[in-house]
C-alpha cells in the first residue's frame, strides 16, 4: 500500500513539474495576451514620440509592432526625417528592433 501511495505522489509531482516548466496551455495564452498588450503600448508610445517631434510630427507614418519589432512605413521628404523617425523609435522603451520601410521621396 505504501508503494502505491509513493508512486502516486511521484507521478503527481512529475505532472506538476511538467506544467511549471512548459507554462501549461493557459500560460502560453496568457503570455501571448501579454505580448499583444505590450506591443500595443509600444506602438502607442512610438506614435506619441513621432507626433511630438518637430521634424516628423506632421508626417503620416505607419507604426506596427509584433513581439517588440517595430515596422515603420510611409513617405518622408528627407534623410533627416528618415533618420529622426528611426532614432525616436529606437529610443522608445520596449522596442527590440526596427524594420524601417519608410521611403524617401526627394524633390526632382
Amino acid at each position: 500500500m505504501r508503494f502505491f501511495v509513493l508512486l502516486l505522489a511521484i507521478i503527481t509531482l512529475a505532472g506538476c513539474s511538467a506544467m511549471m516548466t512548459s507554462g501549461g496551455s493557459s500560460g502560453s495564452a496568457a503570455a501571448s495576451s501579454t505580448s499583444s498588450a505590450s506591443d500595443a503600448s509600444i506602438t502607442a508610445a512610438v506614435r506619441s514620440n513621432l507626433a511630438a517631434d518637430s521634424v516628423v510630427g506632421s508626417l503620416q507614418l505607419g507604426v506596427r509592432t509584433v513581439n517588440g519589432q517595430v515596422t515603420l512605413s510611409g513617405r518622408v521628404d528627407s534623410y533627416t526625417a528618415y533618420n529622426q523617425a528611426e532614432r525616436l523609435t529606437m529610443s522608445t522603451n520596449g522596442v527590440k528592433s526596427i524594420d524601417n520601410q519608410i521611403q524617401i521621396e526627394t524633390a526632382k
